[in-house]
């Protein structure tokens, strides 16, 4: 029996995995499932994300201005 490993480490190791990664894919699709899908949805989320990018955007140019930046190149 020398030298040999014992699996049952390992195989455990798996086992709980391939448990985790069944229960991500289950979680994701139930809440992919559950959510309601509408238009009125989909257009309330752009309307939000165009709000985000607009507010990133004057936060961006009022940094740049404290810091004496030109507006027009961005500021790495």
């Amino acid at each position: 029996m020398a030298g040999r490993i014992d699996r049952r480490p390992f195989d455990e190791f798996d086992r709980l995995s391939n448990s985790v990664d069944r229960d991500e894919i289950a979680s994701e699709v139930y809440e992919e499932l559950s959510s309601i899908r509408t238009p009125d949805h989909d257009l309330e989320k752009l309307e939000r994300e165009q709000k985000v990018r607009e507010e990133l955007e004057k936060l961006k140019q009022s940094t740049n201005k404290e810091q004496g930046l030109s507006p027009f190149y961005p500021s790495y």
